[in-house]
């Protein structure tokens, strides 16, 4: 019985799409006169990431918390109109990362740095090594 069912609906499917899929002359658009794109009227102005006064914030969390920090820059740039960022790059240390959690002591905050640089005795691959 299953296979019965199974045929029909393989036999339907290929029916509907041989059908769904038939040459409509209808629905065909005639190529028009050419007409010019629009162009652009801002130019992009590129800008390079002071990387001295700028950081990026992270924040991860867990089942039990969230840990949170910040990571260096090493050098970027962005484009940008008046109206929106176009494009751009930045590169980021991972070996900057820092663990900036209150209420954390020195000894669990270079653990937990340690263990996300990938730089821990067996746990390299888990995360940023």
């Amino acid at each position: 019985m299953k296979k019965r069912v199974l045929n029909f609906v393989l036999v339907a499917g290929v029916t509907l799409g041989s059908v769904a899929c038939k040459d409509d002359k209808s629905n065909r658009v005639e190529p028009g006169e050419a007409q010019e794109a629009a162009v652009a009227t801002e130019e992009a102005v590129t800008y390079e990431i002071d990387t001295t006064a700028s950081t990026i914030e992270w924040r991860g969390t867990k089942p039990t918390g969230e840990h949170k920090g910040t990571i260096a820059i090493q050098d970027g740039t962005l484009s940008a109109t008046r109206e929106e960022i176009t494009s751009g790059s930045v590169s980021i240390d991972m070996n900057s990362i820092k663990v900036t959690d209150e209420g954390i002591d020195d000894k669990d905050r270079t653990s937990l740095e340690n263990h996300l640089k990938g730089t821990v005795e067996g746990k390299e691959t888990d995360f940023f090594n």
